[in-house]
């Protein structure tokens, strides 16, 4: 009398079930086997190889079950030959595979076989179980692999900023000489150079304005869109002399977009998209309000894991003309970001809580055609994110990230004069970042991902400003040099038309 390879048995796992055997034929006492999963994960994969004879006419049947769920089931029939059942002799074969819905302890797996009519029936099954990453496996890469992401957000967040001064791109001659506070120099030819043509742009009146008020389209610099509204009976009509009106508002956008990439097979991008608005409040001071929207998306092959992130942030900034030379610059945000992520082949959520504070010093230094300006900024953000809890496998705990960074360096320029009144402002500029309090580098798998605290960005582009105020705006940046197997491409192209 044949029994089974294990009757009535309790298993620990899917690798304790992988191999399991189960024989019946007419002759033995025993029609079921029952046996319990003590765990059974949603990512096991099960499958069943299910085998039939007869060596004489009549029935031989089976069922499988497995948490309550049927997996097999199915009589065969043998019969004489033109019979029209299967034939005596040649086992029949089946398999079947079983997708466990979650992860569950205590699965009972229950194999069936009615009475055999043949009495030389039989059936025999064979299970294998390839079990998945543990819910601890799955659930500790998931959390590396958002703190990779989140770290990786926070970088991009400090380093995609809005460029250069806000007081700089407001005042059109604070580069070049003159502007509000800033006494004039021998270089004035060079500024009235750079704003001549921006000065022939045409009006376009606002409705229900009075008629000596109109809005103008001014092309700002740096992938930077511009407007204010001013009284034509005056240059500018006070508005760089501390008037807080209205009509003095500036309001401009700017976008940035970077993709990202390292040597483990990791892929990435980034865009922001700023709106601004701020006004003089006295001759060397400007302030207003920023917001911006941010989505970012990585994938990490190595983990099985994809993310993406909707984000948003909003607060005030300033802008300083200390002297005629020298600049100074604060910020301070506050938002909110979502984030879906795709681990192990299952999916989940958690949502974010941001800060960050930012404070500049730029300087500016230029002789004949040539200008240099550098910098020096000390940034900081943190992060909190939410754990996903209620996803098995991807259960994560709350985590905060956190980075502080200096960055440091100098940009220079020059003025070519095209002629036609077209002016061309090619640039390229250079700055070492030093993240003085960097999140620690994340292992997942066999892969390790981070970077150094100190590396360096280089940036070039050129504005070309034309007639009636149209200026087109080139640039793109490497960032880098110094990172072992980290590169980050980004860039801009902005066109500006006014009506």
């Amino acid at each position: 009398m044949a029994a089974p390879a294990r009757a009535q048995s309790a298993l620990g796992s899917c690798a304790d079930l992988d191999g399991f055997y189960f024989e019946r034929d007419s002759l033995s006492v025993i029609t079921s086997q029952a046996l319990t999963i003590g765990t059974l994960n949603d990512d096991d994969a099960i499958s069943l190889e299910i085998a039939a004879n007869s060596g004489a006419a009549g029935l031989v049947s089976s069922v499988v079950t497995i948490g309550g769920a049927t997996v097999f089931s199915e009589t065969f029939t043998f019969t004489l030959p033109g019979g029209g059942g299967f034939p005596l002799g040649p086992p029949q074969l089946r398999s079947a595979a079983y997708d466990p819905p979650s992860d569950a302890t205590n699965v009972a797996l229950t194999i069936d076989t009615a009475p055999f009519t043949s009495p030389e029936g039989s059936i025999e099954v064979t299970i294998r179980c390839t079990p998945g990453p543990s819910a601890s496996a799955a659930a500790a890469t998931t959390t590396a692999a958002s703190t990779t992401f989140a770290t990786e957000r926070v970088r991009r967040l400090l380093e995609e900023r809005p460029d250069r001064a806000r007081f700089v791109r407001k005042q059109l001659k604070a580069l070049w000489g003159g502007g509000s506070n800033g006494a004039d120099t021998d270089d004035m030819a060079l500024a009235d150079r750079l704003t001549e043509t921006r000065n022939r742009r045409r009006p376009v009146r606002v409705a229900e304005a009075p008629a000596n008020r109109m809005l103008v389209g001014m092309a700002a610099r740096d992938a930077t869109l511009s407007a204010y509204a001013y009284d034509d009976s005056s240059d500018e009509a006070g508005c760089d002399e501390g008037r807080m009106t209205l009509r003095c508002l500036d309001v401009w956008t700017e976008a940035h977009y970077t993709r990202f990439n390292d040597d483990e097979d990791r892929d990435g991008d980034f865009t922001v998209v700023y709106v601004g608005a701020d006004m003089h409040l006295t001759p060397w001071v400007v302030a207003g309000l920023l917001g911006q929207m941010d989505w970012m998306s990585d994938d990490m092959p190595v983990a099985s894991t994809r993310i993406r992130s909707t984000g948003w942030m909003v607060g005030p900034y300033a802008s300083m003309r200390l002297t005629p030379d020298l600049y100074f610059d604060i910020r301070a945000a506050w938002g909110r970001s979502d984030t879906d992520v795709t681990a192990l082949g299952a999916a989940g959520s958690y949502a974010t809580a941001r800060w960050l504070a930012t404070a500049q010093l730029t300087g500016n230094f230029h002789t004949g055609d040539i200008r240099v300006t550098p910098e020096v900024s000390v940034e900081y953000i943190e992060e909190k994110l939410d754990g996903i809890t209620g996803r098995p496998g991807l259960a994560t705990p709350e985590q905060t990230v956190r980075l502080g960074r200096v960055r440091a360096g100098p940009e220079m320029a020059t003025l070519v004069t095209l002629g036609d009144g077209m002016v061309l402002e090619p640039r390229v500029a250079f700055r070492g970042i030093w993240d003085f309090e960097p999140a620690d580098t994340i292992t997942i798998g066999n892969a390790s991902y981070g970077d150094g605290r100190l590396r360096g960005v280089v940036e070039g582009g050129a504005i070309l400003h034309g007639l009636d105020g149209l200026n087109l705006s080139v640039s793109g940046k490497y960032e880098g040099i110094g990172l072992n197997g980290f590169h980050a491409y980004g860039g801009s192209l902005w066109v500006n038309v006014p009506l």
